[in-house]
């Protein structure tokens, strides 16, 4: 099974659901003494009760002890601790530590980590060994952990494959949690590229997608959202010029199709009013908002269509960048919503340096009846000559991930960099107080 290399997004909506959470005891071997570091994955953030679960990494006495584990923010003290409930626990990898026990994994994309229904899920990447070594076979396995750290359990394989020489092992390239099932996009596997599972039975089915009349190479599906009865992904047909280097600038058939899974009748259909191509699109409420790009003239719009009445509204036309670099889904005007509000973010991060176009950026607030309510982030956590932050957004909060770019090689002395939050409302009505969560790894 031969798989491409995802490509993660950085402005991207998580999912969310109400769950019960409770604030895990430091554990007496980690007092949380000023010995002990705690750097977080910025896209693994998930929002409990009373405080935040994320994903990271922890050093004791300039030592890394533990990568890549659950970790708890707690937003009354300030201060995070290992999620792992066992007594005197070393949290060093041993097999009894809910946090820190785990095969040899790495991450399947950042995107991999979710809250959902009470537990934190993680989807990652097994390679199977044996006494000889590395076996050249891979699994990508559903790990669970409950909210108080006592409980870690292994869900079962989502997929399997084998590599052989340079190839790469399968992967996931989206993902996203509904009505007790995990339904996740693959990159050109063998089997199919849209699968769902069973978080409880185990169960796993193929979610076949229709082919292009016109033929056409056929993208990975993107964009997964779930509401309802629905489930919606889009799919990007192709076609190339013969014998060339299948580069955009080759493309002589271009076509992007909007479509949604029924999980009741497991039937498709296609959301035919929606142009051939198009930049992102989300759905709340049978309302699909969907954004075009016009690359010739650095413009972006974004429309919504209402599904059961079949009608397209303009919410923003032509709207002027500084700089646009792709017009596909997921390209450089995505939009997303948190149920709440609508967000678009027209770039891939920005920093202190203007004359980089590459790092240009635009960001847009609006109400999800179409009103814009903010353009532009020039409250930033500290003025500094030399910076980099990404988004994330989760019900009614903004998260950012700020990076004092002139402190790369001096983390030590670095006490601007991190993850802060501010409320979307606060933000709208003028508000400039971010409160600093964690540290982040870049």
């Amino acid at each position: 099974m031969k798989m491409k290399k995802a490509l993660s997004i950085i402005l991207t909506s998580a999912i969310l659901l109400t769950t019960a959470c409770t604030y895990v005891e430091p554990p007496e071997n980690d007092p949380g003494n000023t010995n002990t570091m705690y750097h977080g994955f910025m896209d693994s953030i998930m929002k409990g009760d009373s405080g935040y679960y994320y994903i990271g990494s922890y050093e004791k006495n300039g030592t890394v002890v533990a990568r890549e584990v659950p970790l708890f923010y707690d937003t009354k003290t300030g201060s995070s601790v290992i999620l792992c409930g066992k007594p005197e626990c070393m949290h060093d990898g041993n097999e009894f530590c809910v946090a820190t026990a785990h095969e040899r994994w790495t991450v399947c994309f950042k995107e991999c980590y979710n809250l959902y229904n009470g537990y934190i899920y993680r989807i990652y990447d097994c390679m199977l060994t044996s006494k000889e070594g590395y076996t050249g076979k891979n699994e990508i396995r559903v790990k669970r952990f409950d909210l108080r750290g006592n409980e870690c359990s292994n869900l079962g394989c989502i997929m399997e494959s084998i590599t052989e020489g340079d190839e790469r092992m399968a992967e996931v390239s989206n993902l996203i949690f509904h009505r007790g099932r995990l339904y996740f996009a693959m990159s050109n596997c063998d089997e199919g590229d849209l699968f769902w599972f069973d978080l409880e039975t185990g169960e796993k089915k193929q979610i076949v997608i229709p082919k292009n009349e016109e033929g056409g190479r056929m993208s990975n599906p993107s964009g997964l959202v779930a509401e309802g009865d629905y489930f919606y992904y889009a799919i990007r047909y192709t076609k190339y010029r013969p014998n060339s280097l299948k580069t955009e600038n080759d493309v002589t058939y271009d076509k992007t199709v909007l479509r949604r899974y029924n999980i009741l009748t497991e039937e498709t259909e296609t959301i035919s009013a929606l142009p051939d191509i198009y930049s992102s699109f989300t759905v709340n409420d049978g309302i699909v908002y969907y954004t075009t790009v016009d690359r010739v003239e650095n413009t972006f719009s974004l429309y919504s269509y209402n599904i059961s009445e079949d009608k397209t509204t303009t919410i923003a036309d032509k709207l002027q960048q500084n700089y646009m670099n792709d017009k596909h889904l997921n390209g450089s005007a995505r939009v997303i919503t948190d149920r709440k509000y609508l967000y678009i973010s027209t770039g891939y991060h920005s920093n202190g340096d203007k004359d980089s176009p590459e790092y240009e950026n635009d960001f847009y607030i609006y109400s999800l009846d179409g009103e814009q309510l903010l353009h532009g982030l020039d409250n930033l956590p500290a003025d500094i000559p030399k910076w980099s932050y990404q988004y994330k957004v989760l019900d009614g909060e903004i998260y950012m991930d700020f990076d004092d770019r002139s402190k790369q090689n001096d983390d030590t002395s670095d006490t601007i960099s991190g993850v802060y939050m501010i409320k979307t409302e606060d933000l709208i009505n003028g508000g400039t107080e971010w409160t600093k969560l964690y540290k982040a790894i870049n």
